[in-house]
């Protein structure tokens, strides 16, 4: 058990130390808050510190179980943040700058706290790399290939169905009208935000990591196959209803059946698990010959 007086004096060292890496990083803040207001994209940021919190206040009895051991080599990556910092303050660069927080408040905690009080809330603060936005260079990079591979099978899905379709690269050619398959609607920007809520779901409702993985690792064909769903709804109301229609529905409320689609598939995959481990934890005796 931590002892009273050293449980005050991390408290103070934390409090400090949090109170100069808040006025250091002050200019950084509004530029992240007005990315997360005006970015379609990144629109999920602001709920990543509270879910941040969250995680923490779920693991609230053990930590305050652990007594505070500094840890010096956490200085290294203090420093190592602090470059970080440094170079993306130099080359006007955000993306540096941003990560550069998360990395000098794991250094901060491992120095002040011990590397065992750090472990505990790693994911907590690793999960906070979820806030931050992508380089739209990389971002890009991403999405074009995401695009062109949802377009394709969008296409092959509709031909199925036997109405006239090809397409010429992210370019859906239908019988009445055209299609394009844009960027907003490569599938990376749903998968980006269910990457966010999975990834916390699957922290709290898993409780080993090789189910937690699973479950992460699921997501991402649960994204493309939601989004690749989306883009033949929209082409059968195309065909059927006309171009207005799937316009409209594309602006309004494919978002909606995205979602709602990867949410209910990710429950179900988490469901799946949990009845594994249950089948898995019976006495051989009572399971099914």
């Amino acid at each position: 058990m931590p002892t009273l007086q050293g449980v005050k004096f991390f408290k103070l060292q934390l409090g400090l130390l949090s109170l100069g890496l808040l006025i250091l990083y002050a200019p950084v803040f509004p530029e992240l808050w007005r990315d997360w207001n005006q970015d379609p994209n990144y629109g999920y940021g602001i709920f990543v510190p509270f879910i941040s919190a969250f995680c923490v206040w779920h693991k609230r009895k053990e930590i305050a179980q652990i007594r505070p051991v500094p840890y010096g080599p956490g200085l290294l990556i203090v420093l190592f943040g602090l470059s970080i910092y440094l170079i993306g303050i130099a080359g006007n660069e955000l993306f540096s700058t941003r990560v550069s927080f998360i990395v000098v408040l794991l250094g901060i905690l491992m120095t002040i706290w011990g590397k065992r009080g750090a472990k505990t809330v790693s994911f907590p603060l690793c999960y906070l790399f979820l806030m931050i936005q992508l380089p739209y260079i990389l971002y890009y990079a991403i999405a074009s290939p995401m695009k062109l591979f949802a377009t394709k099978w969008a296409v092959y899905a509709v031909d199925m169905l036997h109405i006239t379709v090809h397409h010429q690269g992210n370019i859906i050619y239908l019988p009445n009208t055209t299609l394009e398959v844009a960027n907003a609607c490569s599938g990376l920007r749903s998968l980006t935000s269910l990457l966010t809520f999975g990834i916390a779901f699957a922290y709290i409702a898993q409780q080993r990591f090789l189910p937690r993985a699973f479950l992460v690792a699921a997501i991402f064909p649960i994204a493309v196959i939601s989004n690749i769903l989306r883009i033949v709804v929209t082409a059968l109301l195309a065909v059927y209803r006309g171009p207005e229609a799937a316009q409209g529905f594309l602006h309004e409320t494919s978002g909606i059946v995205v979602y709602t689609t990867a949410t209910i598939l990710i429950f179900g995959t988490n469901e799946v698990l949990r009845s594994i481990r249950r089948w898995t934890a019976q006495p051989q005796s009572m399971k099914p010959s």
